[in-house]
């Protein structure tokens, strides 16, 4: 009976080794992410990828390769059509809904394959230092992330004059120069693929108070409220030794 028992609990485990090795478990694709390979195309007939779920301001990248002899074009939701004959390209959406890429066989007599990958995103950019929106630095290194994707990340504090940014992976940081009270800080992220350019402005408000303390070129300063309250002090002061003198001189008679 034991030696049955044994042979049994063996058979489990070698099942449950085959089951481990020979299943493939599928690996998830991230969101926004489409490739892959076209099954043969025939000759005038097209291929078409669909690109679902695209809103407004959403950047669109693709890439393709082919050995074939293929027209090629992209179609908005509202159906507009755009031909193109770059294979490394990139355009930002202005619509919502389900985009199109298509290929059409110009082959005279032999069927055609592509091979394709689009990523769909939302430009990201967020400004992480100062997180409060107030601070006391008339010239503090500001602090933010973007996504993966931005090739470059400039600031500017008046929407004109734009300057590179440090940027290491997603984490980007830049010193300004800000004035007393509201500042607005604009963040530009561009993109590049093949001939394409997009650029994504982002604004951010930050308040410089300088009523108490604050810093400016790295030097300790001292702003209107420390100088009122050093003159309410002699005041105060000074109305006290009068009440003292006065009552003295009460005394005194």
């Amino acid at each position: 009976m034991l030696k049955d028992l044994g042979a049994s609990v063996l058979s489990i485990l070698a099942v449950f080794f085959l089951l481990v090795v020979c299943i493939q478990v599928p690996q998830p694709v991230s969101a926004g992410t489409i490739s892959g390979t076209s099954p043969p195309i025939d000759v005038d007939q097209t291929f078409r990828v669909d690109i679902p779920d695209i809103v407004p301001g959403m950047l669109i990248e693709w890439w393709w390769r082919s050995d074939d002899n293929l027209d090629f074009w992209a179609e908005a939701p509202d159906g507009v059509e755009f031909h193109m004959a770059d294979t490394f390209y990139m355009i930002k959406a202005d619509q919502s809904g389900t985009y199109k890429l298509k290929w059409t066989n110009q082959n005279w007599f032999f069927t055609a394959i592509v091979t394709y990958s689009i990523v769909s995103f939302i430009p990201e950019i967020k400004l992480t230092n100062p997180s409060s929106g107030t601070i006391s630095d008339k010239n503090p290194t500001i602090q933010g992330t973007c996504d993966l994707y931005a090739d470059h990340i400039r600031i500017s504090t008046n929407n004109v004059t734009f300057k590179d940014a440090d940027r290491h992976d997603t984490n980007w940081a830049a010193e300004v120069n800000l004035s007393s009270g509201s500042n607005t800080i604009c963040v530009e992220s561009s993109y590049h693929l093949g001939s394409a350019t997009q650029t994504v402005v982002r604004s951010f408000n930050i308040n410089v108070d300088t009523f108490w303390a604050y810093k400016e070129n790295g030097q300790d300063k001292y702003g209107m409220g420390i100088y009122l309250v050093i003159v309410l002090a002699i005041v105060l002061i000074a109305i006290a030794l009068v009440a003292f003198v006065r009552s003295r001189r009460k005394k005194s008679q």
